[in-house]
């Protein structure tokens, strides 16, 4: 019983057109895979069969033109709309990529300018000390793949040399390994790309090793540090438990023995209201603090009098009381209903 094989192919570059160097690229390698590469390169055409062609060459003839189509439809199937309306009046693959070459790539002359400028890149660059050498290594690569590309060249020492004077400080010391073991001449990017990485990849290690020490280190003095005043603080407070301060052991050996001044148990005579060397602040008296001054409350009472005297005075009210004939005149009370004032003829209403 036969079987089907189906074979999927990946899906093919598309183009857009930017990065012509790099899709066309792409699109060789793709092309040479399906073995279309040549129909590109060479742009031949299938001669014609002859009359008494045998069933082989008939065959190929067959074959070297889907070849040729193939090709053709590769390139259309790869291209934006936009892009496609360029070439969909080309009549052979050849003509397709060279016209496409034209239109991205530019004549002989632009592609010498643009060689020119990646060149003048190639020579400013510099290995920043933020820049790792994986990613450096890969900026100098892509210009280099660039100027081939378009037809340029930038041998390979020429290219390792410039990685080298274009180092940071801190590999130094690596390139003078380099120097003493190996002909810098004579390496290989390769392997000059390994060498800085595994050197790059060292001082990393140390670098965390050294940050985990220091932060070790910090944590246990830190727990030192917390330790020591906890001891501290426990100390203290043992010595507190076992010798209470001088004024509080006096009031414990004291409180239950009266005070010398006012005869008074529960306080020291350092704190008593009756000292008699003590001098009020209220009155200016020996013997006594303001706290209890007698003094000081007859002025609050006196003071709270007059104030009230003076809002008395300073409320105008009349009054006026008449004598009636009437029995039940006596019994009456003059009422002041916005203060408390009132009247009565009889005093004995009254308790004071």
């Amino acid at each position: 019983m036969a079987t089907t094989t189906t074979v999927s192919h990946p899906a093919l570059p598309l183009f857009n057109g930017d990065n012509y160097p790099s899709w066309s690229v792409k699109m060789k390698a793709y092309l040479k895979g399906y073995d279309l590469w040549d129909v590109i390169e060479s742009g031949t055409k299938v001669p014609p069969l002859r009359d008494n062609a045998s069933a082989a060459q008939i065959k190929q003839y067959h074959e070297e033109t889907a070849k040729r189509y193939k090709a053709l439809s590769f390139i259309h199937g790869v291209v934006t709309e936009p892009i496609f309306s360029r070439i969909m009046a080309c009549k052979s693959a050849k003509e397709a990529w060279e016209k496409l070459k034209v239109a991205f790539q530019g004549s002989d002359r632009t592609r010498h300018q643009q060689v020119m400028n990646l060149m003048r890149e190639f020579e400013a660059l510099k290995m920043k000390d933020t820049d790792s050498v994986k990613d450096y290594i890969n900026k100098v690569e892509k210009i280099v793949n660039q100027v081939t590309i378009l037809g340029g060249k930038l041998p390979e020492d020429r290219v390792v040399e410039k990685v080298i004077i274009s180092l940071p400080e801190r590999f130094e010391s690596k390139i003078s390994s380099l120097e003493e073991a190996k002909d810098l001449s004579k390496i290989t990017l390769t392997e000059l790309f390994n060498a800085l990485q595994a050197s790059e990849n060292r001082r990393a290690i140390r670098n965390d090793e050294k940050v985990e020490h220091a932060l070790i280190a910090k944590m246990k003095g830190k727990s030192h540090g917390e330790s020591f005043a906890n001891k501290v603080t426990s100390e203290r407070k043992d010595k507190e438990k076992r010798s209470p301060p001088a004024g509080k052991q006096q009031y414990r050996t004291n409180r239950n023995v009266p005070c010398s001044h006012c005869k008074k148990k529960g306080h020291a005579e350092s704190s008593c209201w009756f000292r008699p060397n003590v001098i009020c602040r209220a009155c200016d008296q020996q013997g006594h603090v303001e706290r209890v001054c007698k003094n000081k409350q007859i002025k609050n009472k006196e003071k709270h009098g007059l104030t009230a005297k003076k809002a008395e005075v300073a409320e105008e009210c009349l009054f006026m009381v008449g004598s009636g004939t009437s029995a039940s005149d006596a019994k009456q009370w003059l009422i002041d209903s916005g203060a408390s004032n009132h009247m009565t003829p009889k005093s004995h209403y009254l308790l004071n």
